[in-house]
């Protein structure tokens, strides 16, 4: 074969390949329409599990597609292809019907074999071989060592590794949102990351995020990916959440989650028991409905989808950073207020202090002549603490002008004695003698 034939069949193969991803990604997006689409518990277990073979099959046609063969991509797609259209005769029959017209195209449409060129070696290009005299008396430092040759630097604005630098004592909200803008830029290819919703929903490479918050709620369980479809008996507070793709690579995939994990364990109210990662998701969905955004789509309260995840949340870290900053502004304002409520506070307390211990005062004079006007025995003070059973003025005179060292059960005992009835409030003092010590202290 030549190689101009070997490019010819190149090509041809990468335009299959690319007609099978777009057939591939167009069915996915259905699969999102079909959970929000209120199916039952069965339909969920298989829509899930098409989706991840979906997942599965745009992965092997992404590494063929980058020219990064292995030898079980054509049996592992041949059975997942199987395994899909089983899945997909199943859910139809359990609906009646097949949600979407991008999955009746991929049961229609899809190759059962992975497109190839049959070709694994390319054919070695024409000889460029130096005709012996060609180049005769030109100097040696025309020609580059192949050895100390180096490729043009080039610089990109959008693809850096400062996403990785580690998290310090000073980092911020503002730090989380550079790196999540990042990871847009990278995701879109552009020096500049679109942010409105319009254009990111057409957008089949940027990674979405979906969630459920239904009773009994459908999901794959973490840490094994050969387990299947679980139904859990509780929903989790924080909803059941699924990326409806891996993003533009599995690398790219992994560093958005290692940002989304590090984001959430960085909310001052994450719970140790909690997937950090899940924990951002609820909280950026919450926050998504507060504001009323258009980076949400199909959202309600039992679930919805994040059209974007990575622009989603630098705009929830944009909002967090500058409540911050107005949180420092309002501690310090704060501050100030509190000095002059409590300067102002302290001239209330003393005209309150001066109220209740004229309210109290009067009180005790009501009941005085409440005791001469039933009984005709006008009666003293001493005598009013002696029948609440104290041999000393002490607890009475704090409580008669509502001193603060006053006791909660001095408080009780005359509060006592002016309910009691004037006849009662005789009888007693009948009983309650003052004693020697008593008398010398009140003489005089």
């Amino acid at each position: 074969m030549s190689w101009q034939e070997y490019q010819n069949n190149d090509r041809l193969e990468q335009e299959r390949l690319d007609v099978c991803r777009a057939l591939i990604e167009d069915a996915t997006r259905d699969t999102t329409l079909w959970l929000q689409s209120d199916p039952s518990a069965e339909e969920r277990v298989h829509v899930l599990a098409i989706q991840a073979q979906l997942a599965g099959l745009a992965r092997i046609i992404e590494r063929r597609m980058e020219r990064r063969n292995e030898t079980k991509d054509e049996w592992e797609y041949s059975e997942t292809v199987g395994e899909l259209l089983s899945r997909l005769d199943k859910a139809r029959e359990v609906r009646g019907s097949i949600v979407g017209k991008g999955l009746a195209r991929v049961a229609d449409r899809l190759p059962k074999e992975l497109p190839s060129s049959k070709v694994t070696k390319a054919p070695k290009p024409q000889s460029t071989s130096i005709i012996p005299g060609q180049f005769e008396g030109l100097p040696a430092s025309h020609f580059p060592s192949p050895h100390t040759a180096k490729p043009p630097e080039t610089s990109n604005p959008y693809f850096s590794d400062s996403w990785s630098r580690p998290l310090d004592q000073g980092a911020s909200w503002k730090d989380f949102q550079e790196r999540f803008m990042q990871l847009a830029r990278e995701e879109q290819g552009r020096a500049d990351a679109i942010t409105k919703w319009k254009a990111l929903s057409s957008m089949n490479q940027v990674l979405r995020a979906s969630c459920s918050y239904k009773e009994h709620p459908v999901g794959w369980e973490k840490g094994k990916p050969e387990q299947g479809c679980i139904c859990l008996l509780e929903t989790p507070p924080h909803g059941v959440w699924n990326y409806c793709s891996d993003g533009i690579s599995e690398n790219f995939f992994e560093r958005v989650r290692l940002c989304v994990a590090e984001a959430g364990h960085a909310l001052p109210d994450y719970p140790k028991d909690m997937d950090p990662e899940d924990f951002w998701l609820h909280r950026l969905y919450l926050d998504l409905r507060k504001n009323n955004s258009d980076l949400l789509f199909a959202a309600h309260e039992e679930g919805g989808m994040i059209l974007s995840v990575c622009v989603a949340s630098a705009t929830f870290c944009a909002r967090l950073d500058r409540k911050a900053i107005a949180g420092a502004d309002g501690l310090r304002t704060g501050e100030k207020q509190a000095e002059s409520f409590r300067a102002q506070n302290s001239d209330k307390t003393a005209q309150s202090v001066q109220s209740h211990s004229a309210d109290r005062r009067a009180m005790i004079d009501a009941y005085i002549a409440k005791v001469l006007a039933i009984t005709g025995k006008k009666i003293s003070r001493k005598e009013f603490w002696l029948v609440a059973g104290y041999n000393s003025p002490t607890e009475f005179e704090r409580f008669q002008r509502d001193d603060p060292r006053t006791t909660q059960s001095a408080v009780a005992n005359f509060k006592r004695v002016l309910d009691l009835k004037p006849e009662d409030f005789i009888r007693s003092l009948g009983k309650r003698k003052p004693t020697k010590s008593a008398q010398a202290k009140t003489t005089g």
